[in-house]
């Protein structure tokens, strides 16, 4: 039997009590209008109090500084004065991944920048009307397309600041896994100065814990003998890279004896069939982190009592609303997510709809204190329509995974002669294994595909060669829709 949850090491809401006491002890502001001179702790009032303070400071920040803010809320008749605490959110219009999207080529070349440092980093090829400061702020800037190959292209800033308070976040997110002992396998692209390993490093550093960086596309067997070598004690990378590292490696290595004690999996979706296997194959906890580049890349990570996702509600305010009215949604109700980030110094995001499809939760009477994000299990911009019904990319991954010699698989649609051709694109864990007959009887008895199999005309299994699926392009999956 898999032991899914564990309690963790530092609950998240500890975590950000304490940041929280360093951000109230380090506003002045918000001490005066309080009567405080220095707190020593926080409880859910002081902290309910001092989110609704940074909300009112952010969204009046905004308007006065951020170009773009100002035209929307003008535009949309915003009364600021009517802004007094997070019940008024839904005073406020929306922002969108069309909003953020980089301009135009043309608009691009104007707005080229001669100082070195900004062209560096990217500055000019983006939206300026979002920046709340000098251009000489920037720190860091993310291209990037949220989901991999679909979505406009999008541009995100971050100051010195920025950057601070994101590590904090994610410091108190690894609390939650492991002590000062630790040592961490970072399973993410190496990159720069400030990219992905290097800000998780920087906030495995605040909570002095160590860490080894190995990047996504070292073999396998490369990394379980790094793991050996520095005893590494948590695995934190893409889901499926795990995976695959597990299947190639369960034969050749002892993996429980190795002494990991967990694996913290991001980026694609984690499915129930996984996650125990992998609890199973290494004898350790899995856990998994909602990340998000928009609101700071970490966001948010499942809760150790099993409830769901607890997110940075420090530094960020989640709703859920109906994806096509725009109406805020009632706990359970599944919608698309939308973000305020309530602590940026450059380019706040306020009240963004990002097309993730969850629903939200308040605590139980065993985690008392945070707010719950159920499970993201795919986009709005994701969705295909298949009959009179909707398949999203990880739709058979429950069922799929369970084939014992799958590696991973995609699905593509085609049209002939008005109707749907289906194909499921699989990778084998060796070369040449046969699991046609695995895959078509799961997907044939899936109810949606039943109801709607008027319209489809064929199934085929096709079989990539082993190791194609294994590139960053692959870890946002989407379904390959080619028709006509």
């Amino acid at each position: 039997m898999s032991k899914i949850y564990t309690t963790d090491i530092v609950p998240l809401e500890d975590g950000l009590y304490n940041l929280a006491k360093k951000q109230i002890n380090e506003d002045k502001n918000f001490l005066e209008i309080f009567n405080l001179s220095h707190i020593e702790s926080v409880d859910r009032n002081l902290f309910n109090k001092f989110r609704d303070y940074k909300f009112v400071k952010i969204v009046n920040y905004a308007y006065n500084n951020s170009r773009f803010y100002k035209k929307l809320y003008d535009e949309n008749n915003v009364d600021l004065n009517d802004i007094k605490s997070i019940k008024d959110i839904c005073k406020l219009p929306f922002t969108t991944p069309e909003d953020l999207a980089i301009y135009s080529s043309e608009k691009e070349e104007a707005c080229q920048m001669e100082d070195a440092h900004k062209k560096s980093i990217g500055l000019g090829k983006c939206q300026y009307d979002f920046l709340c400061t000098s251009q000489s702020k920037v720190e860091r800037a993310i291209n990037f397309a949220s989901s991999g190959t679909i979505g406009p292209r999008k541009q995100i800033f971050f100051s010195e600041k920025d950057i601070d308070i994101m590590t904090d976040f994610m410091a108190v997110g690894m609390n939650t896994v492991m002590n000062d002992d630790g040592i961490t396998q970072i399973f993410l692209p190496p990159g720069p100065q400030l990219g992905q390993a290097d800000l998780l490093s920087r906030g495995i550093a605040k909570m002095k814990g160590s860490f080894v960086i190995t990047g996504m596309l070292v073999d396998s067997k490369t990394q379980i003998e790094t793991i050996i070598a520095n005893k590494s004690t948590v695995l934190f990378g893409e889901t499926r890279l795990m995976y695959r590292i597990t299947k190639e490696m369960e034969s050749e290595y002892d993996l429980p004896s190795l002494g990991l004690k967990t694996i913290f999996v991001t980026t694609s979706y984690l499915c129930q069939t996984m996650r125990e296997y992998l609890e199973k194959a290494w004898n350790a906890r899995v856990k998994t982190h909602y990340g998000l580049v928009e609101m700071g890349l970490g966001l948010a990570v499942d809760c150790g009592r099993g409830c769901g996702y607890h997110y940075d509600e420090l530094d960020v305010i989640a709703e859920v609303v109906n994806p096509e009215t725009g109406e805020k949604l009632r706990n359970r109700q599944v919608g698309e997510m939308v973000f305020t980030s309530i602590s940026r110094e450059v380019m706040p995001i306020i009240r963004y709809k990002n097309k993730d499809l969850s629903y939200m939760d308040i605590s139980d009477a065993k985690c008392e204190y945070l707010e719950i994000i159920g499970p993201v299990y795919t986009r709005i911009d994701s969705l295909v329509t298949l009959g009179k019904g909707k398949l999203y990319p990880t739709y058979f991954d429950n069922k799929l995974f369970k084939i014992n010699d799958l590696m991973d698989y995609e699905i593509h649609l085609n049209s002939v002669e008005g109707k749907d051709s289906i194909t499921v694109l699989v990778e084998t864990v060796l070369e040449g294994q046969n699991i046609t007959d695995e895959v078509l009887k799961i997907i044939c008895s899936d109810e949606l595909f039943v109801e709607n199999k008027d319209c489809i005309c064929d199934i085929n299994v096709k079989y990539s060669p082993k190791g194609t699926m294994k590139s960053e392009k692959h870890f946002k999956k989407v379904i390959g829709d080619y028709r006509k």
